[in-house]
């Protein structure tokens, strides 16, 4: 039985991009600005809290990939698009959303 290479994946082209920049949702926006600006998966994003936003510039996020937490450096617009979002919730994403 011959085994199957994984292929490279690439989820959006260049052309893909600037029509995901242009969506206003502030729930499907979070994901599109966390996956452009950190490559985060869509489950990392699901699992964000607001504490992944306790320390000052920084984010904090358990990922999928490499099974461990990691701290960037978090950018301006993604900061200022965080604090847009409503805090009603001790995470960040409505799992009704995703279904």
């Amino acid at each position: 039985m011959e085994q199957k290479e994984p292929s490279p994946r690439e989820p959006f082209t260049e052309d893909e991009l600037p029509l995901l920049r242009t969506i206003e949702d502030p729930f499907w926006r979070t994901f599109v600005l966390l996956g452009e600006n950190f490559g985060f998966r869509v489950s990392d994003v699901a699992r964000l809290e607001w504490t992944s936003f306790s320390r000052p510039r920084k984010i904090l996020v358990w990922t999928d990939k490499h099974d461990r937490r990691i701290e960037l450096p978090a950018s301006r617009e993604v900061l200022d698009h965080i604090r847009t979002l409503p805090k009603e919730d001790p995470s960040m994403s409505s799992p009704s959303k995703l279904r």
